[in-house]
């Protein structure tokens, strides 16, 4: 870190993602540099309300993604993560800053192979960074731990190589949803 770094951090009242990032774009924004909206740039690869993959969730799978849904907005809340693990309408693991693999592989320990992993943006979410992010690696940590369900809040995560992450929950039987 240089001179200027170590200044903003020992200045910064706290140390999460939020306050750090935006300690920096306040810095930028002294040198005339604007940070922008990410997702301005980036819509398609926020998906849309629906199933994404082609397997669509029982009765079950669904009061699990609107428990998780409904947590991972309150951790969010309180900046704590943007993820939980659920199953049978019991958390299993809530995301803090390991991130959402470790808090996967955590969460499923404690289920039976058909964990749900919900992930959402935080309520007053800033989108200029940290958007909540998915990619083939979590549906793979999914498969290696024992989740079947990827619930994602529509319009608000990013979904990195899409396409594979279609084609990888299809044929390893994951359910992939945006609510």
């Amino acid at each position: 870190l240089d001179l200027r770094a170590i200044k903003m951090i020992k200045e910064a009242k706290r140390l999460n993602d939020d306050a750090v990032m935006l300690k920096i774009i306040h810095e930028l924004e002294k040198e005339n540099i604007q940070v922008l909206d990410q997702t301005i740039f980036l819509k398609e690869f926020f998906p849309q309300k629906g199933i994404i993959g082609s397997i669509k969730p029982d009765e079950n799978q669904i009061a699990d993604i609107e428990y998780g849904f409904q947590i991972a907005k309150e951790i969010g809340r309180l900046d704590l993560g943007q993820s939980v693990v659920v199953q049978n309408r019991m958390i299993l693991a809530v995301e803090t800053i390991e991130g959402t693999d470790k808090t996967i592989e955590r969460g499923c320990k404690l289920g039976n192979g058909k964990a749900t992993v919900v992930k959402v943006s935080k309520p007053n979410q800033d989108r200029r960074f940290d958007m909540p992010t998915v990619g083939l690696n979590t549906l793979k940590n999914m498969k290696k731990f024992g989740a079947n369900v990827l619930a994602i809040e529509a319009g608000e995560t990013f979904a990195v190589e899409i396409d594979k992450m279609i084609d990888f929950a299809n044929n390893n039987k994951i359910i992939f949803v945006a609510v």
